[in-house]
């Protein structure tokens, strides 16, 4: 910024988060002009908890690379594995490979299923906390009745899909004169078409939101 001459760059941005920039980008919490600068191509990494097929795998691989080669590696007992399996891992991966070294040190699966067991507990005990302290928080059959985020993510989505077809079928499916008309970027337009399942072929009585939608 501020230079007289062009220079040529030549770089390559790679950038990570674990939140949801889509939602963010709803909320007024992130850039959307920043994020699609940033969107070439994206990876989803799912968290450790939806990987439970590979903690155990891991936490070998992790006790392989951590030992001393002087010391017998500790086994993971039947017991631990399950308590492995069991926990939640919000710490990910990082929270694993620091699980394993203390193993290492301990050299008892003893100590380790006690302290995932605290753990859950300790977690089980923060989510009952927050349940009872939510204001307006509701139990038995009244949660029944309750609307989900699931479902007003889907009103939302059908609402805003509606206004997106009205306006696409006001100008013939010229998706540019529509982005002007609902005041919207272009790309913005043509990632929300795509986000909410509409294509050329949709008409107002024809539109089928995505499943997929509902729980993003």
């Amino acid at each position: 910024l501020g230079a007289r001459e062009p220079i040529q760059v030549d770089v390559r941005v790679i950038a990570a988060t674990h939140r949801d920039l889509e939602e963010a980008i709803e909320l007024g919490q992130f850039r959307e002009d920043l994020y699609y600068r940033l969107d070439v191509f994206s990876i989803q990494v799912p968290p450790l908890r939806e990987r439970k097929e590979a903690v155990i795998e891991l936490a070998n691989l992790f006790l392989e690379k951590h030992a001393n080669p002087e010391i017998k590696v500790p086994r993971i007992t039947p017991r631990l594995e399950e308590a492995l399996l069991a926990h939640t891992w919000p710490g990910n991966v990082r929270e694993l490979e620091n699980l394993m070294r203390r193993f290492l040190i301990y050299g008892d699966a003893g100590v380790l299923e006690r302290e995932l067991t605290r753990r859950m507990r300790a977690s089980q005990r923060r989510q009952r906390t927050d349940v009872e302290t939510t204001p307006g928080s509701m139990s038995g059959a009244a949660d029944a009745n309750l609307p989900s985020i699931k479902t007003l993510r889907q009103g939302r989505d059908h609402e805003e899909a509606q206004v997106i077809l009205s306006v696409l079928n006001s100008t013939k499916w010229n998706r540019k004169q529509a982005a002007r008309m609902l005041d919207m970027d272009y790309k913005a337009l043509l990632y929300r078409m795509k986000r909410l399942g509409i294509d050329g072929a949709c008409d107002e009585n024809q539109l089928s939101l995505r499943q997929a939608v509902s729980g993003d």
